[in-house]
């Protein structure tokens, strides 16, 4: 298997259940402590935009819309009080630091998420609430973070009280996963491929 599965991507499937408490854990005590929101905007790309949706669809924000942008600077049209969230695995990428960039300018409140990277260290500069992964491997793969960062923007907004329920919601997921037979799965994973086999 090792031949084969050189970064180890089995083991980080298996442990998708351990992301849910290590983003509850990293976001533990952050908050931000304005009021008045009115919507909020998530900044990012690829895999770091898909907790927007996330939030969107499995999170009571208390009524808040969540709109995802995903391209450079900040949607023309916003409601009167945003809340941004800018979010970057890698912390460099360039449309996501484009859209900090505009956010600062504009003067609008913002709560950034990244595993370090330029956008870690302007949020770090300009005292902005701020959730870093820390996560050292170099095997792991961005697109697979999306439970832990969606579980750490959903206790940050549940911190601030923009959402409600969320970490028990998200908590009562994990608990389901873990509870999984990886032998079932991967058999059932197995049956799948097979009946596809060379079609794509």
């Amino acid at each position: 298997m090792d031949k084969i599965d050189k970064s180890d991507f089995r083991r980080v499937i298996l442990e998708t259940h351990s992301q849910f408490d290590y983003g509850i854990k990293q976001a533990k005590d952050s908050k931000i402590e304005e009021s008045g929101f009115d919507s909020i905007v998530v900044c990012g790309m690829g895999g770091s935009q898909m907790p927007g949706y996330f939030l969107n669809s499995l999170i009571n924000t208390k009524g808040l819309p969540v709109f995802n942008h995903a391209n450079y600077g900040i949607p023309e049209k916003l409601t009167k009080k945003p809340l941004f969230i800018a979010t970057s695995f890698s912390g460099n990428t360039e449309e996501t630091l484009d859209s900090y960039e505009n956010i600062k300018k504009q003067g609008h409140s913002v709560i950034v998420f990244s595993n370090g990277g330029k956008l870690e260290e302007l949020a770090r500069e300009n005292n902005d609430v701020l959730v870093s992964y820390e996560i050292k491997d170099p095997n792991f793969q961005p697109r697979c973070a999306t439970p832990m960062t969606t579980s750490a923007m959903a206790t940050v907004l549940e911190n601030s009280s923009l959402a409600q329920n969320a970490i028990a919601d998200l908590q009562k997921t994990a608990g389901f996963l873990k509870e999984l037979k990886e032998e079932k799965l991967e058999k059932e994973g197995g049956q799948i491929a097979e009946s596809i086999g060379d079609r794509i």
